[in-house]
């Protein structure tokens, strides 16, 4: 696997980890994907046609003038990988540094499905 799919894994492991999350769709949505030989990640699509909505300003009247609590999570996500990024790309992260920042935003998404999960039981109060 070249540096440039190792970064864009590691880009994707960022974003679905700072993804906002209600059922998954978002998450679930954000792929690497290939055309005419270029690797590029797409959020949204078909599962989450939503997408841009959650990290765009909003605009419309049915908000009352709030804010978008979501707000700007695509910049964020990119900026918290950038060092990560940056040292991947020249070749100066070993594979244990490169498995390690995975398998921490991997835990990290895994404590907001968990997070998310208990918050569904406890609004239906299943399991009492």
């Amino acid at each position: 696997m070249s540096r440039e799919e190792q970064a864009l894994i590691l880009l994707q492991s960022f974003l679905q980890a700072a993804a906002p999350y209600r059922e998954g769709h978002l998450v679930n949505s954000i792929k690497i994907s290939s055309e005419y030989d270029k690797l590029f990640i797409i959020i949204g699509g078909e599962p989450a046609p939503y997408a841009a909505f959650t990290n765009e300003p909003w605009s419309s009247l049915n908000w009352h003038g709030r804010k978008n609590p979501n707000e700007g999570w695509v910049e964020r996500a990119i900026k918290a990988a950038t060092p990560a990024l940056q040292k991947m790309l020249s070749g100066a992260m070993t594979k244990e540094e490169y498995d390690k920042i995975l398998k921490k935003q991997k835990l990290i998404l895994e404590d907001t499905r968990k997070r998310r999960a208990s918050e569904i039981r406890e609004y239906y109060k299943i399991g009492e």
